[in-house]
């Protein structure tokens, strides 16, 4: 449904977050008449609390053909409202986050369901004046970077709600009569809580009405009786109240109605945009206030002083990346894992009591008892020891799925006083200033961080279960680990002279922490089969990473080829034009180029699941550990072999880069010919605005920077190969210090060929196709002159004799001795006609795998297969990656 044809790069399907409401339905149909493309709807139920139907039938009234309306309640709250209360984050003091953390579960769904349907883009509806608008595209971006986000309260001119009632008029928009006479208050609800803003509330001199609060009695109106709640929690989440064990979405329902029928959860603030404005809001948070309340008071009883002041200190940045949107691209990670290693689980139990407020609403959260331990249950208190996982558990996505690892931030220059090296004991002199600066490798093995805490983690259940450290040893040295990987995680770790890398950092805080027992953390390990494991973890995990994006720009390569069509355009050989092939063909091979590179990555990827940990310096110990079970609690297939081969070998790194290299080599040559096609010779392609630059002094450029990089960085990978491959020639057994030399290539070359396969995936998906510039050069008649050869063997001519007989029909063309169709069909006979058509010349490719429209067409699906069996086997993989697999 269109006013006019769909402007240039138009995107073909997106996917709108939509609500029913009038934004949304305008944006809709403002989608289908701007772009003529067609829209996917997707609703979130996260517990607003409103019957979702009427958006069903409103999006079917509009000639929405695929409406998604999901019920993410559960989800909702066990992986995005709990992590908060874990955390115990408050916003600026007050404020519970609940709008804060919905946008990235939205935003994250409309980036999966993008990816079901094949949809080019999303849309939302959040305008400029607040955080939502960041949320949603930062979110989309992290997931997947090579997304268009449409965001319409940016770019159209139905500023008002006058304009947006107008439009609905004249494009046949159903307006209910609340929606035409409109609410006074922007509202947004979910389980964790019901906002306000605008209306009455712009002027903060003013209260709020009574009668805009939806959900709590006023505080006034309250029972004077107060009301007592037993609520459980199991690893620092709530599981029970009253001894009902309830899923956490349907037990924050229930906190929510017991709550608002006390007038608890009040809130009346002016915020702090991250947009960098101040908006007053008012909020109703019932369940989420008895929540944070109760959890505070668990962890009086649960955590030390230490640490509960550490959780203190780390709770007001975590609320800050929610509500400063940083959430919706995932960097609360850091945040997450810090709260989560700082807070000891329990199993125990809390009564509080709900009642009255005799303040202001303002005050309303204050106005609750403070909780009590249940005399009942006591307080069963354990500790588990997690296992050090990098994933983002509020938004879902691992690290391998989307985009680059984040780097753990640590700042070398904050180091406290010199401390000793781990082999110092050999020697009498002090190391050489001269000597640690050039052997050190902290400033970028930093990034083996978590890899190091991990192996660390499976080194010390190893050792409890030999015998070599008792249980609550074990336990002190996990509680260190853990304790370390939170001020690693928060940038807080304080660093010493005489940390060389993280393995040695690691270790001295362990020991800081720990005591006695920290100092048997080496026990049965050497830095040479440590380091060598943490790697392979890191090669393990970041394979499948770049293997997710391969696959990720060999969607955008299938997606193209579909909608490519019947376009065609000359193949070329020497960079001559040779014959006719579909746009479709060309681009899948591309992709089946990409396809091998997935099977290598795979492969390679076997060769580095070998756990290391065992085999020592070079021959192992003389201590009773099990190298079988720490391989398998790591997630390793296997353990090594030989302890001399375990700690010397570097072919997974080499292999690794080999991989690498050749991904490079491959989005080389589509950079190039981008680059081709770009330009204004050939004018097969035009570039999107968002994906091209311009010249500092030729106003007219358009430059194709981003295929010219990908060109360009191939030789670094091709680099850092060779260097490599040059480093270990020369080594003899076991482990040399040479073999430091391994990590750098190998996280330059990981970096560079993620980064290059999500901006070309970009490009490509935002691009542009000359369907009419391609078709000009590919029907050029000269193309068809195989073709006219072809004719003539079938007639029983050799096809030497055949070759000659039309390159001579050619030569005449060229010196003007007729016309080219006239020779050929004096030559070959009427045949030659229909060769020359256009288009005549691809019709008549039909051998299996061909540039024709019949193989292509058995090519797009065996294409499609071969996506759906790799996405398959890295599933497969995720599965076997978790530890204890």
């Amino acid at each position: 449904m269109t006013d006019a044809s769909p402007p240039p790069g138009a995107p073909r399907k997106v996917v709108l977050a939509y609500s029913g409401g009038l934004d949304t339905s305008v944006i809709l149909r403002w989608l289908q008449v701007t772009y003529g493309c067609e829209v996917v709807t997707f609703t979130a139920d996260l517990g607003q609390g409103t019957e979702l139907e009427p958006a069903r039938a409103k999006a079917e009234s509009l000639g929405v053909t695929d409406i998604r309306i999901e019920d993410l309640r559960e989800e909702f709250a066990r992986d995005f409202v709990f992590p908060l209360f874990r955390a115990n984050a408050i916003y600026e003091g007050e404020y519970l986050l609940g709008t804060s953390i919905a946008r990235p579960l939205i935003a994250k769904r409309l980036v999966e369901i993008a990816t079901e349907t094949g949809a080019d883009a999303v849309a939302h509806g959040a305008t400029g004046k607040g955080n939502d608008q960041v949320r949603f595209e930062l979110g989309a971006y992290a997931l997947a970077p090579g997304i268009r986000v449409i965001a319409p309260w940016r770019i159209w001119d139905l500023t008002s709600r006058e304009r947006l009632l107008a439009y609905a008029a004249a494009h046949g928009i159903p307006i209910t009569a609340s929606a035409a006479g409109g609410s006074p208050y922007s509202e947004d609800a979910n389980l964790l809580h019901i906002s306000y803003e605008g209306g009455r509330l712009e002027d903060p001199w003013l209260e709020p009405e009574p009668a805009m609060w939806r959900w709590t009695v006023a505080p006034t109106e309250a029972p004077d009786e107060p009301q007592y709640l037993e609520l459980s929690f199991e690893r620092g989440d709530a599981v029970a109240i009253d001894g009902r064990r309830l899923p956490p979405g349907a037990l924050l329902a229930t906190l929510n109605a017991l709550g608002s029928a006390h007038g608890v959860g009040r809130l009346d603030l002016v915020e702090n945009r991250y947009v960098g404005m101040k908006s007053r809001g008012a909020y109703e948070t019932p369940g989420g206030t008895i929540l944070l309340r109760a959890h505070r008071a668990i962890e009086s009883l649960t955590l030390d002083r230490e640490v509960a002041h550490l959780k203190d200190e780390l709770m007001p940045r975590y609320a800050t990346a929610t509500g400063g949107v940083r959430s919706a691209a995932c960097c609360r990670r850091r945040s997450t894992g810090a709260s989560s290693a700082s807070t000891a689980t329990c199993a125990c139990s809390s009564t509080r009591a709900t009642s009255r407020s005799p303040d202001a609403a303002r005050a309303i959260a204050s106005s609750i008892p403070p909780l009590q331990p249940s005399r009942r249950t006591r307080a069963r208190i354990t500790r588990v020891t997690p296992r050090g996982s990098s994933s983002c558990t509020p938004c879902g996505c691992a690290p391998r799925r989307f985009g680059r690892p984040e780097v753990i931030p640590m700042d070398p220059e904050n180091s406290a006083e010199p401390a000793g090296t781990l082999w110092a004991g050999r020697l009498e002199a002090a190391p050489a200033a001269e000597l640690m600066a050039y052997t050190v490798s902290l400033s970028y093995d930093k990034r083996l961080a978590a890899d190091d805490i991990a192996a660390s983690h499976a080194h010390v259940r190893g050792l409890v279960r030999a015998g070599l450290l008792s249980e609550s040893e074990g336990t002190a040295v996990a509680e260190a680990l853990d304790r370390t990987a939170a001020e690693l995680a928060a940038g807080e770790f304080v660093f010493a002279a005489g940390d060389e890398d993280i393995h040695t950092a690691v270790e001295r805080r362990v020991t800081e922490l720990a005591g006695a027992a920290g100092a048997k953390l080496h026990t049965a390990r050497s830095r040479n089969d440590q380091v060598a494991c943490d790697l392979r973890l890191f090669a393990k995990r970041e394979l499948a990473t770049v293997a997710r994006g391969v696959l990720a720009l060999q969607e955008v390569l299938a997606e193209r080829a579909v909608g490519a069509g019947d376009a065609r355009l000359p193949a070329y050989t020497h960079l001559q034009r040779a014959q006719p092939v579909l746009l479709a063909h060309h681009l899948l091979a591309h992709g089946w180029a990409l396809a091998r590179d997935v099977d290598r990555l795979l492969d390679a990827r076997r060769r580095a699941d070998v756990s290391p940990l065992g085999a020592g310096a070079s021959a192992g110990t003389s201590l009773p550990i099990d190298p079988d079970a720490t391989a398998a609690d790591l997630g390793f297939a296997g353990r090594f072999e030989n302890s001399l081969d375990a700690t010397g070998d570097r072919d997974f790194v080499a292999e690794s880069l080999f991989v690498l290299a050749l991904i490079g080599v491959h989005l080389s040559r589509l950079g190039e010919e981008i680059v081709w096609w770009a330009s204004e010779e050939v004018g097969f392609l035009r570039l999107d605005d968002a994906w091209a630059t311009g010249s500092s002094m030729m106003p007219q450029k358009k430059n194709p920077d981003v295929a010219e990089l990908a060109r360009a960085r191939a030789g670094r990978l091709i680099g850092n190969l060779t260097g490599l491959l040059a480093t270990l020639k020369g080594l003899p057994l076991a482990y040399n210090r040479d073999l430091q030399e391994d990590k750098e290539p190998l996280f330059d070359s990981v970096a560079h060929v993620q980064g290059a396969l999500a901006a070309l995936a970009g490009l490509l998906r935002t691009a542009t196709f000359d369907a009419a510039r391609m078709q000009e050069a590919a029907d050029d008649p000269f193309l068809a002159a195989t073709d006219l050869a072809e004719v003539l063997v079938s007639r029983g001519v050799p096809f030497r004799t055949a070759h000659e007989r039309i390159a001579g029909v050619v030569r005449a063309a060229l010196a003007g001795e007729g016309a080219f169709a006239d020779l050929a069909a004096a030559e070959v006979g009427p045949e030659a006609d229909e060769i020359l058509q256009p288009g005549g010349s691809l019709a008549r490719r039909t051998s299996p795998g061909g540039g024709g429209a019949g193989p292509v067409a058995v090519q797009r699906r065996r294409f499609a297969a071969r996506l759906a069996a790799d996405t398959a086997r890295l599933d497969a993989l995720d599965a076997l990656d978790a530890p204890g697999a």
